[in-house]
């Protein structure tokens, strides 16, 4: 009956092919003046996601009749990046370094100066490589951290601890 409100009995959703059992789809919302639904799907792994919703007019029996279907995909990633490269001058009497590396493409990656957060770039999208230009060093001993943070806001893994020498004594 086109009057009814749609039951969520009636609504079939399948991840990947398989269709989920409804104790794992929580509707939040069914219009009933449009049909339209919302609904939390959980997916267990990371990777591409197919979803399809059906609307099915006699639930419970083992071939519905379809009176609808939507389909789509996402991707799920959880993962962060793995850890960049960093390379810094070993040994200088300059106030200011460079620091370089390679990290995935389009990721920020945030630089870590001698154990605080200093700033940040963007990977370039293609080769991943990343420079930091003018860091300033202090006399003595500078450390430095590249940590990955790719475009879903995943964390990766640091990169190995870089270290330049600044020393102002000459040879």
């Amino acid at each position: 009956d086109a009057q009814s409100p749609l039951n969520p009995g009636s609504v079939i959703v399948e991840v990947n092919g398989n269709p989920l059992p409804k104790d794992q789809v929580r509707f939040s919302a069914i219009d009933p003046r449009t049909g339209q639904i919302s609904f939390t799907a959980t997916a267990d792994k990371d990777g591409i996601v197919q979803v399809r919703v059906s609307i099915a007019d006699n639930p419970g029996v083992d071939k519905p009749s379809n009176l609808g279907t939507c389909s789509w995909s996402y991707e799920v990633d959880t993962i962060g990046p793995v850890a960049p490269t960093l390379v810094a001058v070993d040994c200088t009497g300059d106030e200011v370094t460079t620091v370089t590396g390679v990290a995935e493409p389009g990721a920020t990656v945030k630089l870590i100066r001698n154990g605080a957060f200093y700033t940040e770039v963007i990977a370039d999208l293609t080769s991943g490589a990343y420079s930091f230009l003018n860091v300033p060093l202090v006399i003595g001993e500078n450390t430095f951290l590249a940590i990955p943070v790719d475009v879903l806001g995943n964390v990766g893994t640091p990169s190995a601890l870089g270290k330049t020498i600044r020393d102002k004594v000459p040879p």
